[in-house]
């Protein structure tokens, strides 16, 4: 096992992008029609092996996350991302996990511990999180960010 680490990535939310000829369509929320509801991307999230000198071991690319307000403090929280296992490694979220959390302008209003599956090597497999939150509607209306934090784990070398 290989040591690994993250930096924290972040994205605003707002609402989710209207369909263009050259954008591929949000792939969260499932049902956007249900409930008001928030969304961002993030680009990248890697994970670098611990002395590498910013060499990335495996991440993810193109991470959309979407909040949605079902109304009586039920709030889903869904993820999507495409895991690149085109790097020197691979991982999984029980040997480096992952939080989503999401923030108003005076921090953390919730959060949820997104257990990937495995990242394989020479892979770009989807992964997606799906998890119900207790956020009462006023808490709902002062999202305002999704956050990645920094973390650290371990990785598998590809072989």
């Amino acid at each position: 096992m290989i040591r690994c680490y993250s930096y924290r990535q972040s994205c605003e939310l707002g609402l989710v992008p209207p369909r263009m000829p050259d954008r591929a369509d949000a792939q969260v929320p499932h049902e956007p029609a249900t409930g008001r509801l928030v969304y961002g991307r993030v680009g990248h999230f890697y994970f670098y092996e611990v002395g590498s000198r910013g060499v990335p071991a495996f991440g993810f690319i193109n991470i959309e996350i979407a909040a949605q307000y079902f109304g009586q403090g039920r709030v889903l929280l869904e993820a999507y991302a495409i895991g690149d296992g085109y790097q020197s490694c691979c991982g999984n979220g029980e040997d480096a996990p992952l939080s989503v959390e999401l923030h108003g302008a005076d921090g953390i209003l919730a959060s949820a511990q997104w257990d990937y599956g495995a990242i394989l090597c020479g892979h770009a497999d989807p992964v997606a999180l799906r998890v119900e939150l207790n956020l009462s509607e006023a808490e709902f209306d002062r999202l305002e960010r999704a956050v990645l934090p920094a973390i650290a784990g371990s990785a598998r070398p590809c072989v």
